[in-house]
């Protein structure tokens, strides 16, 4: 014994205390929830260790709630899982990543409503789905699966807005068509009014202001030409008629197409052609079409009697007249 120390001997080093807690390390690390929380229990009667008792029991107890929540989302039961995070927060035992997602349950379940709703019958559909997803976006933003679906799904609604409007804009064409061919003003003025309140800027409304001018409009669609052009032409003066007539380039892909194609070609066979085209409709041949032709017999008439050529003559003309319906005084 050394001078002057004259106290007992140090008590033994209690290497206990030291395994307990390098198994409870090694539990946590491995995901042993249950072994480090009963590990940790051990060391509560050594007062040294008490703090870190404390922390790493918080620390694997929310290492827990993590794994359970895994479980509880890929098995789908969002009901349970719900309930667990209510009741771990109240317990104060959830970590601040849990708090942010403890909107995740209810997220998801309405992510699971949206996709039980497609495919969507109109726009609207999916317009109201999105409305009722918009206040979980930014939860479910966190994994980039949902961000594409979702951008998808945003590009869904512009394309079917997009062919919902034109689905719009051509029925109130077709309308408009029939309505030119036959001569219904009614029927003109209501399809008119819709297309404007559907698309006040549509090319059709542009091409009505040229007719009878010199088209603005690099090549414009012949078929919605000729529905302006049919609409107007009584409105227009022989000069116009003629002008705007004339700039028709199109082929007959709708019924008022068909008529300019007859009135620019100006044959009995074209006329004969328009005949059992509109037939085929079930409708009466163009009056227009029949005025024009017979505006033109004489001068037709008189040219090929000045040449010598293979004209109409009188015969085929009334030949033609009768198998349209018609007699001469309609010209009149």
């Amino acid at each position: 014994m050394l001078l002057g120390c004259d106290k007992g001997k140090a008590p033994d080093f209690d290497g206990a205390e030291s395994s307990l807690v390098l198994n409870a390390c090694e539990a946590i690390a491995q995901g042993k929830d249950q072994e480090a929380m009963n590990v940790l229990n051990e060391l509560r009667q050594y007062p040294s260790s008490a703090s870190f008792v404390e922390e790493a029991q918080l620390a694997t107890q929310r290492h827990h709630n993590s794994r359970q929540i895994n479980y509880m989302l890929q098995a789908g039961d969002l009901k349970k899982l719900k309930q667990f995070l209510i009741e771990a927060e109240k317990q104060g035992i959830l970590s601040s990543d849990m708090l942010m997602n403890s909107d995740v349950p209810d997220a998801l379940q309405e992510l699971m409503l949206f996709c039980a709703k497609m495919p969507w019958e109109h726009s609207t559909s999916l317009q109201n789905a999105l409305s009722q997803l918009a206040p979980y976006v930014e939860t479910l933003s966190n994994t980039e699966a949902f961000r594409a679906f979702y951008s998808e799904q945003l590009k869904l609604l512009k394309k079917m807005q997009n062919e919902e409007l034109q689905a719009k804009i051509n029925s109130c064409l077709n309308a408009l068509d029939k309505a030119a061919a036959t001569g219904d003003t009614r029927s003109w003025t209501l399809a008119h009014n819709d297309l404007h309140k559907i698309k006040s800027d549509s090319d059709f409304f542009k091409l009505e202001l040229q007719l009878g001018s010199q088209l603005k409009t690099p090549n414009p669609d012949w078929s919605m030409y000729a529905i302006a052009l049919v609409g107007n032409w009584k409105r227009l003066s022989a000069k116009q008629r003629k002008t705007a007539l004339d700039a028709f380039e199109g082929k007959p892909s709708n019924i008022c197409s068909n008529i300019l194609y007859t009135m620019k070609i100006n044959t009995s066979e074209a006329m004969l052609a328009h005949k059992n085209a509109m037939k085929e409709l079930g409708l009466e041949p163009s009056n227009d079409a029949i005025v024009f032709f017979m505006d033109n017999l004489d001068i037709k008439y008189l040219e090929g009697s000045r040449t010598n050529s293979p004209g109409l003559g009188l015969n085929s003309i009334f030949a033609l007249l009768s198998s349209l319906n018609i007699g001469p005084q309609t010209k009149r």
